[in-house]
């Protein structure tokens, strides 16, 4: 459903792309490489291997493997350090190809630097990396696939030279309660939370805190929306108009206040007013009253990751609810303005305290995972902020007693948003307090 909606006030700033290297105001993005020029060992007549460049999922890159292997080969037109290439393979919600990446600085000697299945599921990219080499020429050779059709089939391939996912994990790798790969481990003592409760059996409207919550800690907290737990592992938000927002909120006072964090959980998109800021939206570091509707306005300050429903990502910082301010980033789903319906996607979202050229700041990273946990997830950065000073939303109003320029700090209140909801379902969802990783 998409109807036309105003949007809520913030203020956008545009920031400039950076290297993954911590800098105040920083984000990042995996941008791929312009590639000039690509070969094949064959092709159809009608699906050349341009069609596997040309930012187009409709198209793709065909060839006859009945004989030989297949292989297509981009030039990326100098020597480059590379380290990821994710491919959109043709059909790949119901095929797992069998391939491997050579890189090579003269078209010859070609080292292989991933060889194996693809993750099937689906015709959106999959994210392989490995430790970066140097090279001019990416070669993807496909041996076979998982129905022995005798073709190569792929809609689309990107290079870049940052590695930002992981194909596979070793055995030896945290996953979570639900076999979900974590990011960083849980800090020593550190508290977490999972959603293992929504799948006791029990169906139930949640209205004000969940009593099935061995915690405690979960509570509803919307406005013109419900929340349900099916009792089978999925919670579900519900909605009746475009201004509905249903939150979910953990809030444990401070003897459960959470502080630098990774937060997991998966989404799936049924119905909804195509809010422009709604969609995959979680916050952290809130004050006791989280996203509030009450008159303490500035006991709302919260850190945000989103996916919206307009299809970019962003960070959005709130200082007094509800003016705010976002670090806009790109569009994230093939240039489609919208997220995916249908299908279970992944979010993790970070948020940790750093210390920059002596100055105290705190880092935003999101990540994404479109297998809907095949494996554990297959874990793609989409992009990073630092606020270390220089963020500071708008306060409508009389200001908060703070500066403007307040940074949050001390750890606070979860908060797991949408807007313009019809229904929209939510499962394996955690948190968990990590210790900071090294820059």
């Amino acid at each position: 459903m998409g109807i036309a909606l105003g949007r809520r006030p913030f203020r956008l700033e545009l920031v400039a792309a950076a290297a993954l290297t911590i800098a105040c105001g920083s984000w990042a993005h995996a941008a791929p490489y312009a590639v000039p020029a690509v070969t094949a060992s064959g092709s159809g007549l009608t699906h050349p291997p341009e069609d596997a460049i040309d930012g187009n999922l409709g198209t793709r890159w065909t060839c006859d493997m009945s004989a030989a292997p297949c292989w297509i080969r981009l030039d990326l037109g100098a020597v480059k350090s590379v380290g990821r290439v994710a491919i959109a393979w043709y059909d790949g919600t119901n095929l797992k190809s069998t391939f491997s990446i050579g890189v090579a600085g003269d078209d010859f000697n070609y080292q292989t630097v991933f060889s194996g299945t693809s993750a099937g599921g689906t015709s959106s990219f999959e994210a392989y990396s490995f430790p970066a080499v140097s090279g001019r020429y990416v070669k993807i050779t496909v041996t076979d696939d998982s129905l022995h059709s005798g073709r190569a089939r792929i809609s689309e391939v990107k290079v870049a030279g940052e590695m930002t996912a992981a194909v596979a994990a070793p055995s030896s790798v945290l996953r979570d309660v639900f076999g979900i790969l974590e990011k960083v481990p849980t800090a020593a003592g550190g508290k977490t939370w999972t959603s293992a409760h929504w799948a006791n059996d029990r169906p139930r409207t949640i209205i004000g805190r969940d009593p099935d919550d061995p915690t405690g800690v979960s509570e509803n907290r919307s406005d013109r929306a419900q929340l349900y737990v099916d009792g089978k592992g999925t919670l579900s938000f519900i909605g009746e108009s475009s201004i509905a927002e249903p939150r979910l909120h953990l809030n444990g006072g401070s003897a459960y206040a959470f502080r630098n964090v990774e937060i997991t959980f998966y989404y799936l998109k049924q119905q909804d007013f195509d809010v422009d800021w709604g969609g995959m939206v979680v916050g952290a570091r809130s004050g006791p009253e989280g996203h509030s509707q009450s008159s303490q306005f500035c006991d709302a300050h919260t850190y945000y990751g989103r996916f919206r429903n307009d299809g970019t990502y962003d960070f959005e910082k709130e200082l007094k609810h509800p003016a705010s301010s976002a670090r806009s980033g790109t569009n994230i789903w093939n240039g489609a303005t919208d997220i995916p319906a249908g299908k279970w996607i992944g979010m993790k979202y970070l948020v940790y305290n750093v210390t920059v050229g002596g100055k105290p700041g705190v880092k935003l990273e999101l990540y994404r995972d479109t297998t809907g946990g095949t494996n554990g997830g297959t874990w793609e950065k989409i992009g990073d902020t630092v606020d270390c000073g220089g963020w500071a939303p708008p306060q409508d109003g009389a200001a908060c007693s703070y500066v403007r320029d307040y940074i949050p700090l001390p750890g606070g209140v979860i908060v797991l948003r949408n807007t313009g909801v019809i229904r929209e379902s939510y499962k394996w969802m955690s948190a968990r307090e990590i210790t900071p990783p090294a820059p």
